[in-house]
C-alpha cells in the first residue's frame, strides 16, 4: 500500500512540475542554509574541548586596576605555574606557554639543506601531561626534560626531514634576538588540530627560555606567559579560586594584581570581559545564528505549508470521487503526507548536496 502510495504521490508531483519545482527549490534553499549553519555552530561550540581533560583544565587570569579601570590579562608572571604547584596540593598540573605568535614573533629553523620559518611556543616539561596533543614519536614525560630539546609537528618534520621517524635526534639551529641557539629533536606531535586556539608548529623548552633567552622572566615582577593548571578529581574550582586569588602577593608584596579561574575550553566563547566582569564573546554570535537558523528553517516551512495548501482548491473533484468509491479519511490523509514527505525527501537530498558543493567556499569564509 506504501508503494502505491508513493507512486500515486510522484505522479502527481510530476502533474504539476512548477508547482513542485518552487517547493523544492524553496525548501531546499531553506534547508541547505540551515545545515550550514548548524555546521558552523557545532564547529564554534567544539572549539578547544577536545582534550581529554577539559573538565578540569583551566587558565590562570590575572585582574588589576588601572585608573580606574578594571583590566583582565591572560598573560601570567613566569614564575606563577611552580608556585602553584608547590603550594596548592589540588594543583596536579601546572603548566607555563609563552606563546609567540601571540607576540607577532616566527623563528627560522634550519638544518642543512632547509629553512623554515614556523611559529610556536615554550613550555614546561609538563606541556603534554596537561593538554593531550597526540605524539606520533618521543616519550611525552620526557621529551621537554633538557633544556635544548624541542617537539615539532609532523608537518614541520617532513618539511625539514622527509618524516617523524627521521627527524627524531637530529639538531636544529635557530637564531632569536640576534643570538644564534641549538636545539634536539626530542619527539614530533601530530599537527594541531584545526579547532584549537592554542596553534604551534614547535615547543621549545621553558628552561631554554628562562637561562638562556629572556633572563628575567624568573622575575614575579615581569608578566609575559600564560599558565594553565589541570585539577585533581573532584576538586571543587570555585572554593580553589578564593585560595589563590592573592597569591601573587606572598611573592611580590604590593602588585596590583589578583589572580582567578577561567575554564581552557570556554575561553574562546566567553573571553570578553567590561570592568572586570565577563561580558560574553563569540557565544553571542553563536546564539545570534542559532536563532537565525530556526527563523530561516520556520520561513522554509511555512512558505512549504501555503504553497501546499493552495493547491488544495484545485483537487477537491480528485478528492471527492475518492470518497464516493469508498477511500477512507485517513487514506487520503495519508496520500497528501506521503506526497509531502517525498517533497520533503526530496528537498533534503538537494539540500545535502548544496552543502557538499559549496562546502570548500564555506570553509574558506568562516
Amino acid at each position: 500500500m506504501l508503494k502505491n502510495y508513493i507512486k500515486i504521490a510522484w505522479r502527481n508531483l510530476k502533474k504539476k512540475p512548477l508547482f513542485s519545482f518552487i517547493n523544492v527549490v524553496g525548501l531546499t534553499t531553506g534547508l541547505g542554509c540551515t545545515f550550514f549553519f548548524y555546521l558552523w555552530v557545532s564547529d564554534e561550540l567544539m572549539i578547544d574541548r577536545f582534550h581529554k581533560n577539559d573538565a578540569r583544565l583551566y587558565q590562570i587570569m590575572e585582574k588589576s586596576t588601572e585608573n580606574g579601570n578594571v583590566l583582565i590579562h591572560d598573560h601570567t608572571q613566569g614564575p606563577l605555574a611552580e608556585a602553584l604547584e608547590k603550594d596548592f596540593p589540588e594543583v596536579e598540573h601546572a603548566v607555563t606557554v609563552m606563546n609567540l605568535e601571540k607576540e607577532g614573533m616566527k623563528i627560522t629553523f634550519t638544518n642543512e639543506e632547509h629553512a623554515y620559518k614556523s611559529a610556536g611556543v615554550f613550555s614546561s616539561s609538563t606541556f603534554f601531561d596537561i593538554f593531550t596533543f597526540p605524539l606520533i614519536e618521543g616519550n611525552r614525560a620526557q621529551v621537554l626534560q633538557e633544556k635544548n630539546n624541542i617537539v615539532v609537528s609532523e608537518q614541520l618534520a617532513n618539511k625539514l626531514f622527509g618524516s617523524s621517524q627521521n627527524a627524531m635526534d637530529k639538531s636544529l639551529e635557530y637564531s632569536i634576538f640576534g643570538v644564534n641557539h641549538v636545539a634536539k629533536i626530542s619527539g614530533v606531535c601530530e599537527d594541531v588540530p584545526a579547532n584549537s586556539t592554542l596553534k604551534f608548529d614547535f615547543i621549545l623548552s621553558k628552561t631554554k627560555l628562562l637561562e638562556d633567552i629572556w633572563v628575567n622572566g624568573k622575575e614575579w615582577y615581569n608578566t609575559g606567559p600564560e599558565t594553565y593548571v589541570l585539577l585533581k578529581p573532584n576538586t571543587n574550582a570555585a572554593l580553589f579560586e578564593g585560595k589563590i586569588s592573592n597569591l601573587i602577593d606572598k611573592y611580590d608584596e604590593g602588585n596590583i594584581f589578583s589572580i582567578f579561574l577561567r575554564k581552557f575550553s570556554d575561553g574562546y566563547l566567553y573571553g570578553n570581559y567590561e570592568n572586570g566582569i565577563q561580558s560574553g564573546g563569540r557565544i553571542t554570535y553563536v546564539r545570534l545564528f542559532s536563532l537565525i537558523a530556526i527563523l530561516v528553517l520556520l520561513i522554509a516551512c511555512i512558505n512549504f505549508i501555503n504553497l501546499s495548501t493552495a493547491q488544495v482548491s484545485s483537487r477537491f473533484k480528485e478528492i471527492g470521487i475518492k470518497k464516493v468509491v469508498g477511500t477512507s479519511r485517513s487514506a487520503l490523509m495519508l496520500q497528501f503526507l506521503t506526497e509531502s514527505i517525498v517533497l520533503s525527501f526530496l528537498a533534503t537530498v538537494l539540500a545535502i548536496g548544496l552543502v557538499l558543493l559549496f562546502m570548500p567556499s564555506f570553509n574558506y569564509i568562516t
